[in-house]
């Protein structure tokens, strides 16, 4: 449009082409040299490797721009995506409270004979968590070590003491 006329502003010859400046100014300004996607993919795997694969976008974003890379968050996450890269996340970590007593240590009474000949001789029990949608369930269980058979049970939404108590109560 310049060889034209160079008499005409941009905005003057854009108007009488019915075109915006920016499409104008679009197909003049030289396009970026995108760098090939296999090199930064590559580029991508060694991060992950060298990181054990806990880097995410944003510090997989800072690694590349470390590397020479110039890239955005999301289209870091997108050749993430087509490299197969995940970042893996440490699972939380579950959290006893402390009842504030002292551990005791409890003698071994059983010495590993786990099959004695008569039933409700000798009793086990255990307390475990289980992750529910409403949050943490306790699981209190007494078994019977001759009939393995549960012999009482009880669930708490806390764990506590008396979740032990309760089982070895109802067992009884």
């Amino acid at each position: 449009m310049k060889k034209a006329n160079p008499n005409y502003s941009v905005h003057e010859l854009c108007a009488l082409f019915q075109l915006s400046e920016s499409t104008y100014y679009a197909q003049i300004r030289p396009k970026p040299i995108k760098t090939d996607e296999a090199v930064i993919m590559t580029a991508i795997k060694d991060i992950a490797t060298e990181t054990g694969s806990i880097y995410g976008r944003r510090r997989m974003k800072v690694a590349l721009t470390r590397k020479g890379f110039k890239l955005g968050i999301c289209r870091t996450a997108t050749l993430m995506k087509k490299a197969a890269v995940k970042a893996i996340r440490p699972s939380r970590k579950h959290y006893y409270p402390n009842a504030g007593k002292a551990h005791l240590i409890a003698p071994n009474l059983l010495k590993r004979q786990f099959n004695p000949e008569q039933a409700n001789t000798h009793w086990v029990g255990d307390i475990t968590y289980i992750r529910t949608h409403q949050g943490w369930s306790y699981l209190a269980c007494v078994l019977d070590l001759a009939t393995k058979e549960i012999v009482g049970w009880a669930m708490s939404k806390s764990p506590n003491a008396e979740l032990a108590q309760s089982a070895l109560s109802h067992a009884i």
